[in-house]
């Protein structure tokens, strides 16, 4: 851990270098001093995650339950950090259980609304994704009511959003579009976020209820909107769609703007990730060869490329790298990773809108978007979905014999060639690491 003049650093080295002497220690502890030590557990958990170091993760996870003590509200975060942390393990059931415990200790308490329904609405996700789907709506259902007293219009419309998605599962699609419009004049209105989710639930249900016309305005709608929010792989998929379902209607002069705007946008989030990743990597060997400011630059690149993508991992750690270089004397990590990521990784990605997938180093940017570190995030189905948008539109650009075909088609076969031979992912090494 890096040195620093922070009371509760010099706590946290104390509790994880002298086991033995740990209990003496959390005794002369109080609730306050505890608190900051969890704030600080908690900080580096997270870069172990980001790191990919669950190991590490879970015996900090395991410091952090004997600094909570017996005191409820202390181990209610600890908890929940190690539900994600089971989550992130693929231990799905034990996770649950989990939350379930969680949910029944505090789903009465008066004194915190608040966290029960929280946790009823966290208890529903996990039921939802178990399969468990009408266990999940009734907890959705019972979050809403209790958003509904509180009078958190926001918080009801997620949850009765929530429900919404559960019942299209269920194939109660009727019942599930009337709730979207419940949860949109309830508290979704106004909320980019919330309108992009119904946009694209609601686009789902009339799609499946055959009605084409209606779900491809909505689809419009979700794709403005998540294009707003800077979610680039859920703007491209959507717009894959559109322009699919045009093909599959026979308006080749609707689809290929469409694909052609959802191959753009995939440029752009490929390209921000590997060069978010290329600055990571500078960083680190600059950091390692005692180059202080060179590493800050592309540290604080890599924060402002990884918060313009969304890819919380990425930024969590350049700003750690942030933090280790300057040895814990201007800020406590926790502090260190709310920083505020510097401008220009907006402009930076757009610069990936107009580049092309290839497979020779002459022919421009050949590495694979797909190589994966520790906070491995293009999961390798990733691959077949590009290669079928490449030939869609290629597709539809010869229908309308416009020119490009060929060249798309030379992408196509560029991403088959690596979807047919993939790279091992590259394992997230020994690197920097936390506590």
């Amino acid at each position: 851990m890096a040195s620093t003049h922070d009371p509760a650093d010099r706590g946290l080295e104390a509790l994880v270098s002298c086991p033995k002497r740990r209990k003496r220690l959390l005794e002369s502890l109080q609730v306050e001093d505890r608190r900051a030590l969890l704030r600080q557990l908690q900080a580096h958990v997270e870069v172990h995650l980001a790191q990919g170091h669950r190991l590490a993760a879970r015996v900090l996870l395991g410091i952090s339950a004997e600094v909570a003590g017996d005191s409820l509200e202390l181990q209610y975060g600890v908890e929940r950090a190690r539900i994600r942390w089971l989550e992130q393990e693929g231990l799905g059931d034990d996770a649950l259980a989990a939350m379930s415990r969680l949910y029944e200790i505090h789903r009465r308490r008066r004194s915190t609304p608040e966290r029960g329904a929280e946790l009823a609405m966290e208890l529903g996700i996990l039921l939802d994704r178990s399969g468990r789907k009408k266990e999940a709506l009734k907890l959705f259902r019972n979050a809403a009511a209790r958003y509904h007293r509180m009078n958190q219009p926001y918080n009801r419309a997620a949850a009765l959003f929530n429900a919404a998605s559960v019942l299209y599962d269920l194939g109660r699609v009727g019942p599930s579009l009337r709730i979207c419009g419940e949860a949109l004049e309830q508290g979704g209105a106004g909320h980019l976020d919330m309108e992009a989710h119904i946009a694209l639930q609601m686009a789902n249900s009339h799609e499946l209820q055959g009605h084409l016309d209606q779900a491809v305005e909505f689809y419009q709608m979700a794709a403005e909107g998540y294009g707003g929010l800077q979610n680039r792989r859920q703007e491209s998929s959507i717009r894959y769609r559109l322009g699919w379902l045009a093909l599959q209607r026979g308006l080749p002069a609707e689809a290929w703007p469409q694909l052609q705007q959802a191959l753009e946008v995939r440029r752009e989030h490929d390209y921000g990730t590997g060069l978010a990743r290329y600055h990571l990597a500078r960083a680190e060997s600059y950091r390692a060869a005692g180059v202080p400011e060179a590493a800050r630059v592309h540290f604080r690149a890599c924060v402002s490329l990884a918060v313009a993508l969304g890819n919380e991992a990425l930024a969590t750690r350049a700003r750690f790298g942030l933090c280790r270089l300057a040895g814990g004397h201007l800020r406590s990590l926790p502090s260190y990773l709310k920083l505020p990521a510097p401008t220009g990784g907006e402009e930076s990605i757009h610069r990936g809108r107009k580049g092309v997938y290839c497979r020779q180093i002459g022919e421009g940017a050949s590495q694979s978007p797909w190589s994966q570190s520790g906070d491995a995030e293009p999961p390798p189905e990733d691959r077949p979905a590009l290669a079928r948008l490449l030939k869609d539109l290629a597709r539809s650009l010869r229908l309308e014999g416009l020119p490009d075909s060929e060249q798309i088609h030379r992408q196509e076969r560029a991403v088959q060639a690596w979807q047919s031979n993939p790279r091992k992912p590259r394992r997230a090494g020994p690197g920097p690491t936390s506590v």
